[in-house]
């Protein structure tokens, strides 16, 4: 089997990532949670949906924390 780095959403065999590294799986058991460090994002895992397989829910190209304040 050959793994290809990358940010990937899609079917579970589709989907790509670069440096994973902390897993969650939430309660019902239908999600993992990957901290994709080297895309700087957050994928989910869906367990039940194969058509939905790995989506980005939060994170960007950009590293680093931006953060911004209103007076």
């Amino acid at each position: 089997m050959r793994l290809h780095a990358g940010h990937v959403d899609g079917k579970k065999r589709e989907a790509r990532f670069k440096e994973p590294e902390g897993l969650a799986v939430d309660a019902q058991g239908r999600y993992i949670y990957v901290a994709d460090t080297g895309n700087n994002r957050l994928r989910r895992i869906d367990f039940i949906d194969d058509n939905v397989g790995v989506t980005t829910i939060a994170g960007s190209q950009a590293s680093g924390l931006s953060v911004s304040l209103c007076s």
